[in-house]
């Protein structure tokens, strides 16, 4: 075997000589250039490790031989001769170790750099890259259009960097361009072997600005009845509120802004919120340096609700789903008149189901004398049993009647569409006015559900979480 270590010692020496030299006690790696060995870039991607025990002079040199051992092989391998060889790009550690005596040894770090980039180069016809902004976003990906030399290069992980991101940028490692808007600027890719090579994209990027921009005819006036909150959408279908031509501008947002903020405010997507009684003025200006501007009035109605003091209220009702008290519902109908946080409610039996009268599940309200009220609101919930299966829905609408005897009953509204808020594990609250004031003792419901016909999901109820009726009164 041969041994890969540059050891010295004298021929000829008697054997007193021989006794007065010391033994052996270490060994050090020579060609170090620094603190490691280097493979690759400027050094040989393949190198000999030469070794030396100390001292140089010990009378057991000739019995010393050396193991060599890399900590990755996907840096660098050394074979039994101690001959490196460069396999990737990194940093891993050399060990040297005697065969006949294990404490002696030594270690080092090896640098593998390996063949670096010599060049990276554009497709022929890609080096300027023009686009242009669209409201959903316009890309370019680099990576296709771009060919590492040599082809052996030991790294060929590039990073990316854009010159002016307010113009296009681009993703540092997948090299996918973006436009934001209008000018040009350069895309690089370098190298991240240290070789310093680079390859520039010219990119420009253009916009389409707005020619014009106006309001459908429903968004001329907007009338906000408090709560509730309007939206300027704007866009180029005829959906919009606001429609801006071309067909293709290159950016749909607009600034909003309200003429008194006491009234309405508006926020930057153009939501607007009533905040007391009266008009503003709405304006939103194009945002893409066409500077147009379309206004709308905001007319405000502001009421005050005042729910009626439920303390002694008794109910009844139709056969209960007394199944859903395992849900956090209860089967106690004044759990729908003392639940402040909604975390207690009602399942009604849907019709169809058995001991349901025909004519759909209902409930009665005794105020104990008669209450006047002009509006109502139902808090109800949509939920989802273990298995994954709708176990009850929300009321899509209740048909309410009054009395003062509890055995002549008049109409007082059949109100629909109360379904449109609420879903998974959510709470949907629906506060409605009726159309005019009603004084009566007794008010009865009869609930319809959503989901009529769908038994194999196991729709069998409706959850009713809070009940109110109340009077409101318009605020000046």
């Amino acid at each position: 075997m041969v041994v890969a270590a540059i050891i010295g010692f004298s021929c000829g020496k008697n054997e007193s000589e021989k006794q007065q030299r010391s033994m052996v006690t270490g060994v050090q790696i020579t060609n170090l250039i620094g603190e490691a060995i280097i493979l690759g870039g400027n050094e040989p991607i393949t190198k000999q490790v030469t070794v030396a025990v100390t001292p140089s002079d010990a009378v057991d040199i000739d019995r010393f031989h050396f193991n060599y051992h890399s900590s990755d092989n996907r840096i660098f391998t050394v074979n039994e001769a101690g001959l490196l060889t460069c396999v990737g790009a990194g940093e891993a550690t050399l060990t040297v170790v005697a065969r006949n005596n294990a404490s002696i040894k030594t270690s080092c770090k090896v640098k593998a750099i390996g063949v670096l980039v010599s060049s990276i180069n554009i497709a022929a016809g890609s080096e300027t890259v023009s686009l242009t902004v669209t409201p959903s976003g316009v890309t370019f990906a680099t990576k296709p259009k771009l060919t590492i030399v040599p082809a052996d290069a030991s790294v060929k992980e590039l990073t990316f960097v854009s010159n002016d991101p307010n113009i296009a940028r681009v993703d540092p490692a997948t090299g996918v361009i973006t436009a934001v808007w209008e000018g040009s600027t350069t895309v690089r890719a370098e190298a991240t072997d240290g070789s310093g090579k680079f390859a520039e994209f010219a990119v420009n990027v253009s916009v389409v600005r707005a020619t014009s921009a106006t309001l459908n005819a429903s968004a001329t006036a907007v009338n906000i009845e408090m709560p509730s909150t309007f939206t300027l959408s704007v866009g180029t279908a005829t959906s919009s509120m606001i429609q801006l031509q071309p067909n293709d501008v290159s950016t749909l947002k607009m600034t909003f802004v309200s003429d008194d903020p006491t009234i309405a405010t508006v926020n930057d997507a153009g939501v607007i919120t009533g905040l007391n009684s009266g008009s503003t003025t709405v304006t939103a200006t194009t945002t893409d340096g066409s500077n147009l501007s379309t206004t709308t009035t905001v007319n405000v109605t502001k009421y005050l609700y005042t729910p009626i003091d439920r303390t002694g209220w008794t109910l009844t009702s139709s056969p209960l789903d007394s199944t859903l008290v395992s849900n956090g519902f209860s089967n106690n109908l004044s759990a729908i008149t003392d639940a402040p946080t909604l975390a207690t409610g009602v399942a009604f039996m849907k019709t169809g189901n058995t001991n349901v009268p025909s004519g759909g599940a209902w409930l009665l309200i005794d105020m104990g004398s008669p209450k006047e009220f002009n509006y109502f609101q139902l808090t109800h919930k949509l939920d989802y049993n273990y298995n994954g299966y709708l176990v009850y829905c929300l009321v899509a609408g209740v048909d309410f009647s009054g009395s003062d005897d509890d055995v002549t009953y008049t109409p007082i509204q059949n109100v629909t569409g109360l379904a449109s808020i609420g879903g998974y594990n959510g709470t949907g609250v629906e506060l409605r006015k009726f159309s005019a004031s009603h004084t009566y003792r007794y008010v009865r419901g009869v609930l319809s559900p959503t989901f009529m016909n769908y038994p194999a999901l196991g729709l069998t109820s409706m959850a009713v979480c809070d009940l109110q009726l109340g009077l409101y009164t318009l605020v000046p």
